[in-house]
């Protein structure tokens, strides 16, 4: 859904398993598009309220990218025509942050939401989000796909800054 670059902050405890190794304090997508309408990506994180992050494995091994999910993400989506979309857990299941899958590579820095997170969902949208047009195309209760690495983990990153060296036993 979206190729973007921006910026962010992750917050690594040295010597953890993958459980609970670190949380998402900051975060910004930058230069998304839909359809070649531009959208900005609001995520709802700080160092008050982080989104924690659990990896479950390198993939490929040796590859240094690792892989897991990131909990408490709340996020907004706005396109250039107006569509604003509200986006969190899945309302039946009582509405506020949800969850997705990342991906993390230490040799560059570069996180992404990964493909398949089952977590994100929208909670409510104007009407210009469904409405035919180039641009955001979803509506309330529409399951969310952040992106994920696409052709190579550039097309749908941010960098980590400070960089955070994570490493496989």
């Amino acid at each position: 859904m979206l190729g973007a670059g921006g910026g962010g902050q992750l917050q690594v405890r040295p010597g953890l398993s993958g459980t609970g190794i670190g949380a998402l304090t900051t975060i910004a997508f930058t230069g998304c598009k839909v359809e070649g309408v531009a959208v900005t990506v609001t995520v709802q994180t700080s160092a008050a309220n982080p989104a924690p992050i659990n990896l479950a494995q390198e993939f490929p091994v040796g590859s240094a990218t690792f892989t897991g999910q990131a909990t408490n993400i709340s996020l907004t989506l706005d396109d250039a025509r107006g569509c604003h979309a509200v986006v969190g857990a899945k309302i039946g299941s009582g509405g506020g942050p949800g969850f997705t899958g990342l991906a993390y590579r230490s040799s560059d820095h570069r996180l992404s939401f990964a493909a398949g997170g089952k977590g994100l969902f929208v909670q409510s949208a104007t009407a210009q989000c469904d409405d035919g047009q180039p641009g955001l195309d979803v509506k309330q209760f529409d399951q969310i796909d952040l992106g994920g690495f696409g052709d190579s983990i550039a097309d749908s990153s941010v960098i980590i800054s400070p960089g955070q060296k994570i490493t496989s036993p």
